[in-house]
């Protein structure tokens, strides 16, 4: 029951990717043929207009930020190395479970094999 309800699942979403290819495909088309449509006056038009924007886009200069002085950056730095570590242990460990795990379901299978 389950595995026919993924599987319909699965499909929908399948279809509703391709359906979103179709329409995005659709839509560069329309934007192909109006740019071909265009008269050459229009099509000069509307490059002057992309290429005032770029230009817009261009002058506008970054303020810059001001310093902000470091108020116990040491003490936060030192908390921040011990939690480092802390999961760096923890990661460790859940790996040697696993791999402990692993390691006894290798040998599970070798029995049973043998039997």
């Amino acid at each position: 029951m389950r595995g026919r309800e993924g599987k319909r699942k699965k499909e929908k979403k399948k279809e509703k990717a391709i359906e979103k290819r179709k329409k995005k495909r659709e839509k560069k088309e329309r934007g192909r043929n109006e740019k071909k449509e265009e008269s050459k006056g229009e099509r000069r038009e509307r490059k002057k207009k992309e290429r005032d924007r770029r230009k817009k886009k261009k002058g506008k200069k970054k303020r810059k930020k001001k310093k902000r002085k470091n108020k116990g950056g040491k003490e936060r730095k030192k908390k921040k190395k011990i939690k480092k570590e802390k999961e760096k242990k923890v990661r460790k460990e859940k790996r040697k479970r696993k791999v402990r795990k692993n390691e006894k379901k290798k040998k599970k299978k070798r029995k049973r094999r043998k039997k």
